[in-house]
């Protein structure tokens, strides 16, 4: 580990100082200009102080060497920035650099033991047996509770109790129908077979209604033409035989 954090070091320090050259050099690439201004104003300076001016010998030679001082500072200071940067872009290059594992310290990183836990605790069979047995009965309990149906609150089987059933509402069908009211009697009817649409009784009690007819026994000896009906039909299909034999007779004349 310790020496690939000095690998990681070393990588980052020639990073850094290939940046700050490379960061030199483009900075003196930069200066090419400034410094060929600076070399033309050192040069006014010197003529001037040679031969002079209307203004005095040395009046444009100081200034053309003020000019010239700043330019050499301002090329001095580009170099030291490009280096700056040169270094920083460096030293971020050398720690996005991955480095490779020595092959020595993979194969004991690979090879290690792992080292046994302090306090552990040695569970036995015999526990290990009980532990599956608890498990086990927590499980089945959970399973049961999951499966087990729904219980009924007692205001639900009040209700359930107290429902018409099949019989009731077919006994106030029939008496709507002695009343002569088949509109009540219509829909009481649908109420049966709502609840058993296998209804025979409740299919003739329809087409009862559908003839206007007060009771099943005045469709006895073929008064109606009631082969073809719907209702009939339905209740030749779900009567049973001694009842189907009964309605073969309303056919016959």
């Amino acid at each position: 580990m310790e020496s690939n954090y000095t690998r990681k070091f070393i990588i980052i320090i020639i990073c850094a100082v290939i940046g700050i050259i490379i960061g030199g050099i483009v900075a003196n690439f930069y200066n090419k200009d400034v410094n060929e201004a600076v070399d033309v104003l050192n040069g006014q300076s010197k003529f001037m102080s040679q031969y002079g001016s209307i203004y005095g010998p040395d009046y444009y030679s100081n200034k053309y060497s003020v000019a010239a001082d700043i330019g050499e500072q301002e090329a001095k200071s580009n170099i030291n920035m490009g280096r700056f940067i040169g270094g920083i872009c460096g030293v971020i290059l050398g720690l996005i650099i991955p480095i490779k594992r020595d092959s020595n310290q993979n194969y004991q990183v690979d090879n290690a033991k792992p080292e046994a836990p302090e306090n552990i605790t040695i569970i036995t069979n015999s526990e290990n047996v009980q532990y599956e047995q608890k498990n086990n009965a927590q499980k089945e309990l959970l399973q049961n509770t999951y499966n087990a149906p729904p219980k009924e609150s007692p205001l639900l089987n009040k209700i359930k109790s107290n429902a018409p059933t099949v019989d009731s509402l077919l006994k106030r069908a029939e008496l709507f129908l002695e009343d002569g009211d088949f509109e009540l009697a219509d829909k009481y009817f649908d109420r049966v077979l709502d609840l058993n649409p296998e209804c025979s009784k409740a299919y003739i009690g329809r087409l009862l209604v559908e003839f206007k007819v007060k009771s099943e026994n005045e469709l006895e000896n073929g008064r109606f033409d009631i082969a073809l009906n719907g209702n009939y039909k339905k209740a030749m299909k779900f009567a049973s035989v001694t009842y189907k034999e009964k309605l073969v007779k309303y056919t016959l004349i």
